[in-house]
């Protein structure tokens, strides 16, 4: 058996109630500036795959 990290994360996504769904429909229709998706990508630290 291969050895496990000590914590492992990553992000479920789903709708548990309605206006969830409409959220994520209604994100669609967004169009973010370069400025804007730089500033939201900014804290993003890519990681190695070291569990494998």
């Amino acid at each position: 058996m291969p050895p496990w990290p000590p914590v492992v994360s990553c992000p479920i996504v789903g709708a548990t109630e309605p206006n969830h769904l409409q959220d994520a429909v209604a994100a669609l229709g967004l169009d973010l500036t370069g400025s804007e998706i730089a500033d939201l990508e900014a804290p993003y630290q890519p990681q190695d795959n070291y569990w494998w």
